[in-house]
């Protein structure tokens, strides 16, 4: 196992249970990524790193501020409802539906 669990920028800290997953972050906040760009990233390095700490499927929930200062908070827990598609959340509200990807 390698030590420390953190890796340091000249703009950000990323500290987490893998390096591995903590370098794959940094590496995507040097090119330019955001905090939860990196903390996806760290999620699915995990997946493969650590397995057993989560992966995909698993619940997610955070509290992100967005640069206009609003705070949002996620509840991604539970169970999707089968019959859930894309075009129901957007018809729902769903302001920026994910198109593709985690």
């Amino acid at each position: 196992m390698f030590t420390p669990l953190e890796v340091y920028g000249r703009e950000y800290s990323v500290a987490c249970e893998s390096p591995l997953a903590c370098l794959n972050a940094a590496r995507i906040l040097e090119r330019g990524g955001n905090a939860v760009d990196a903390a996806i990233t760290i999620a699915l390095s995990l997946a493969v790193t650590i397995p057993h700490l989560g992966g995909i499927g698993g619940d997610m929930f955070a509290l992100i501020r967005l640069p206009d200062g609003e705070t949002v908070f996620l509840n991604g827990s539970g169970h999707s409802p089968r019959a859930l598609t894309l075009g129901l959340v957007k018809e729902r509200g769903g302001r920026r539906a994910l198109e593709r990807g985690p």
